[in-house]
């Protein structure tokens, strides 16, 4: 038997005590996470439920440790027959215009100045890149001028932000500070998910398993899958939403699903 769905929510000084539906959503390739959590109208004391209060949602299962699955702000709130929030994490705050020049500068420099002019830190690779007589933004915003700037030094760098208090990381993402060289799990094709989607010769896919709020993004996992070959595939979780709801459409209430690629 699966253990009941046990959850925690802040929204400023609201603690959430029932919530209709949680999702969370992160991705390898997705600067900013993002969180919608739905609320009955009669729930009461909303008054905190504004733009900018601070959010955090932690999720488990009843007598055991929950994991913090998200923190950010209220981005959005809309007032119905239901009260629908919308959160975003720090790296939101990339979406300011940015209109600079910068002479003699690396990735490193105009990293570190973007992520300050938004409040934030961005920690970055040891190695520092080539530096360039000088790099001109005009009114990008700042997450377009990180993309523009790793495009221009070829630099497969990936940018989200991470664990630490307005911490970004904007490097490699087998360099990143929740890089694991191994698997955190091992699973097992079919019965440890709900479905289970490879693609063509695994090279990527998806599942929904029964929720595991340890996933993030950038999980290496160990799947063994017959139709595969005895050797278990190595995936990395690329996308991944936790969900908590009523359940639809054949899929359980309490899941999460990710997007998959395989790296041997």
């Amino acid at each position: 038997m699966i253990p009941s769905a046990a959850y925690e929510i802040q929204i400023g000084s609201l603690d959430v005590r029932h919530a209709l539906r949680i999702e969370t959503h992160s991705g390898l390739f997705i600067p900013v996470d993002s969180a919608v959590i739905e609320l009955d109208n009669a729930t009461g004391h909303t008054e905190d439920v504004v733009h900018g209060a601070p959010v955090t949602i932690v999720m488990g299962y009843q007598g055991g440790a929950g994991v913090s699955v998200f923190v950010g702000s209220v981005a959005r709130v809309a007032r119905g027959r239901a009260i629908r929030i919308r959160c975003e994490d720090p790296a939101a705050r990339l979406q300011s215009t940015v209109t600079r020049t910068w002479r003699n500068c690396t990735p490193h420099d105009i990293g570190s100045d973007v992520a300050a002019t938004a409040g934030l830190l961005v920690d970055l690779p040891t190695v520092e890149p080539d530096r360039r007589s000088h790099w001109v933004a005009s009114g990008q915003s700042g997450l377009s001028l990180l993309r523009s700037v790793a495009r221009a030094w070829s630099l497969d760098w990936v940018l989200f932000h991470d664990a630490g208090p307005n911490r970004l990381w904007w490097g490699p993402w087998n360099a990143s500070p929740r890089f694991r060289d191994v698997a955190s799990e091992v699973l097992s094709a079919p019965d440890d998910f709900v479905t289970w989607s490879p693609g063509v010769e695994a090279a990527s896919g998806s599942f929904v398993s029964w929720a595991r709020p340890t996933l993030q993004h950038s999980t290496l996992l160990l799947v063994k899958d017959a139709a595969f070959g005895s050797a278990p595939l190595l995936i990395r979780c690329d996308r991944v939403q936790h969900t908590l709801d009523a359940g639809g459409n054949g899929q359980p209430g309490y899941r999460t699903e990710v997007e998959w690629t395989r790296l041997a």
